[in-house]
């Protein structure tokens, strides 16, 4: 029950998935059998993500009041969760892809978010902080760097 249980939806290997905005699972929809499944996210709450794009095998999901990226595998049909460090409410609604990064709309924040595909190697990420500090973390689990960018400097995309 309740509303915008889910937003966005994105196409991997003739499966649908749709991003859980305020589900509590990603629901995903067989193509040719139009069976549905759902695959766990464990984040409860409202307006976790809005959007999804596919980047190769992965399907991204930008964090609008949820304070992580979500990466399904849509091979083994897993999902990372990726720290964006902004616990603000409203971040990011929407997802494209662009080259060989993806890149998030901001909604409420001040920041564009990128994500860039590092192909599974660890290495570094930074965030550009709304107060023009920079912050370096060692990534862990997703080979996607995750990097805030001021409105400003698009030429970051390049």
């Amino acid at each position: 029950s309740g509303e915008l249980k889910w937003q966005g939806i994105a196409c991997y290997d003739k499966k649908l998935y749709c991003a859980p905005c305020n589900a509590s699972f990603i629901l995903v929809i067989d193509g040719d059998t139009e069976k549905i499944h759902k695959i766990p996210c464990g984040v409860d709450g409202e307006w976790k993500w809005r959007g999804i794009a596919r980047f190769g095998d992965k399907l991204v999901c930008p964090p609008c009041n949820a304070s992580s990226v979500l990466i399904i595998d849509g091979e083994a049909e897993t999902i990372t969760l990726r720290s964006c460090d902004d616990a603000d409410k409203g971040k990011w609604w929407g997802i494209t892809q662009c080259g060989t990064k993806l890149v998030c709309s901001p909604f409420a924040s001040k920041n564009i978010l990128v994500l860039e595909d590092q192909s599974m190697k660890l290495g570094l990420d930074y965030i550009i902080n709304k107060d023009d500090t920079i912050e370096e973390k060692k990534l862990l689990k997703s080979g996607f760097l995750v990097d805030c960018i001021k409105s400003g400097m698009v030429s970051k995309l390049k």
